[in-house]
């Protein structure tokens, strides 16, 4: 995997859905507060946790833009003087170089100081992902702190595959079929296409009614959380009623063959 780190100023935007964090909707922009603990409980007066938010967006396929703010409070002891490191699926950590900003606020909240840093990774394969984000730094009149925190994102790019079972090209004799199907990851919407007509929404398999003689085809299509959809083969089939009035003809005729073939063996008899 490759970090690129950036330098310039914050790439913000909406998530197209190809990359969210683990528990939030990808359809939502992806923006969480990380949630740091102290590695070793700092020693003396202050013991306060710089705070760390994350900003992930898809810049283009295979390509996702992490932004890193970490902001440390005068009020709290801190100061700019702080480093911070990131590994991914827990590779070796790498340092990250961002630009700092400083806030001057009247007194209680007196100074904050914000660096951000802007990570481009790449070559990301599709799954769940591990952010490890690690700050360390230092507490006026001395003291230091060391402090790491963990998320987890989904990268998905690949759309569901879907399968059908129960139906195939061939001719069916009743009016009902079966439609059963499978799909290869969990999906938020699936709904099916009966001879191009509009969409019909399912929660699983169905069995297709009412259908007339002749000739039928059918597509299911599935939504994973993504928003990726994808589709089955078209499946194309036959409904051909058995005939009602050949089969009573057909036992009227056995019948009344019967009878004579009866009759005959009963007059040779006597």
């Amino acid at each position: 995997m490759l970090l690129v780190l950036l330098v310039s100023s914050a790439f913000f935007g909406i998530c197209s859905g190809k990359v969210w964090f683990e528990g939030y909707d990808p359809q939502e922009t992806q923006e969480i507060r990380l949630h740091v603990e102290h590695k070793i409980t700092p020693v003396g007066r202050y013991t306060a946790r710089p705070v760390c938010d994350l900003i992930l967006s898809e810049a283009k396929p295979q390509i996702v833009n992490l932004t890193i703010i970490v902001t440390t409070y005068g009020m709290s002891g801190q100061n700019e003087n702080f480093e911070t490191w990131l590994s991914i699926d827990d590779q070796e950590p790498e340092k990250l170089f961002g630009t700092l900003d400083v806030s001057h606020y009247a007194f209680p909240a007196g100074t904050f100081y914000e660096r951000q840093y802007n990570v481009t990774l790449s070559e990301l394969g599709d799954g769940v992902h591990l952010i490890k984000i690690r700050v360390a730094g230092e507490y006026y009149g001395g003291g230091s702190y060391d402090c790491e925190g963990n998320a987890s994102f989904i990268f998905d790019t690949i759309p569901p595959k879907v399968s059908i079972l129960s139906l195939e090209n061939k001719i069916y004799s009743a009016d009902n079929v079966p439609l059963n199907f499978t799909t290869s990851e969990p999906v938020s919407q699936i709904v099916y296409s009966l001879d191009g007509q509009e969409n019909v929404t399912i929660n699983g398999n169905t069995t297709l009614t009412g259908l007339s003689e002749g000739d039928h085809n059918v597509t299911v299509y599935a939504t994973d959380e993504a928003g990726s959809i994808g589709a089955s083969e078209t499946i194309y089939f036959r409904i051909e009623f058995f005939p009602t009035t050949l089969v009573i003809a057909s036992i009227v005729t056995v019948a009344v063959i019967g009878i004579v073939l009866l009759v005959y063996f009963k007059k040779r008899k006597h």
